[in-house]
């Protein structure tokens, strides 16, 4: 009983030791592997400077179109990523299962909602039995695991505060997806990665630049 119970033991330290070793190897072949994709950073208020080690990312999780028309808050959702003309990011589509093709990330359903004349999209199609237009319902979600937060030493987590806001509309989120999973690879101020842009001082004046000139990557 007792050997029984040692190596129930050791099975379980090993396991417990296993599953961080996983993590950061899964996460390293995701950042080396997987498909890079540019998202536009959304605005950065309020303004925090007691967050402490991090800084908070924001992408557009907001109205995303769907076929499904009883979401629940806090179920699961697969949302397929399609690429504008201007090759930045953005999620297509809110979907029950994973896609069949393309990348995807995972999150959850914050709420759904109704027709948005400004974000619904203009199908034709015989939906409804006939060949009319429909109009798509919307969700918002949660910001997939992995890319909420940017860690940043203490010394720069003021700073980088300070540059998210003065490049407000110049900041980019740089991901890598692989099957389903995705890392935050980088922040980008224009065309320079945020801690090299700190280090450097930080004395890039956004405002006085156009806003095509920085997005250009």
């Amino acid at each position: 009983m007792e050997n029984k119970k040692k190596w129930i033991f050791i099975g379980y330290a090993v396991l417990v030791l296993l599953i961080p070793i996983y993590m950061v190897g899964s996460s390293a072949s995701i950042l080396s592997n997987g498909k890079l994709y540019k998202f536009r950073m959304e605005g950065y208020d309020p303004f925090d400077f007691f967050r402490g080690n991090y800084l908070r990312v924001n992408i557009d999780t907001r109205g995303i179109p769907t076929d499904k028309d009883d979401w629940v808050s806090g179920e699961t959702v697969y949302l397929s990523i399609d690429v504008d003309q201007d090759g930045y990011a953005f999620f297509d589509e809110a979907l029950e299962e994973p896609p069949s093709t393309g990348d995807y990330m995972v999150s959850r359903i914050d709420r759904l909602n109704g027709f948005s004349r400004s974000v619904t999209r203009m199908v034709t199609g015989d939906m409804f039995g006939g060949g009319g237009e429909y109009r798509r319902k919307t969700v918002d979600v949660e910001m997939p695991n992995n890319l909420g937060k940017y860690f940043i030493t203490e010394d720069y987590a003021t700073d980088g505060e300070y540059a998210l806001r003065r490049a407000r509309g110049f900041a980019t989120v740089h991901v890598r997806v692989q099957g389903g999973s995705a890392r935050l690879q980088d922040i980008y101020l224009g065309k320079t990665p945020i801690m090299e842009y700190l280090e450097d001082g930080g004395d890039e004046d956004f405002g006085d630049r156009g806003r095509g000139s920085f997005l250009q990557f």
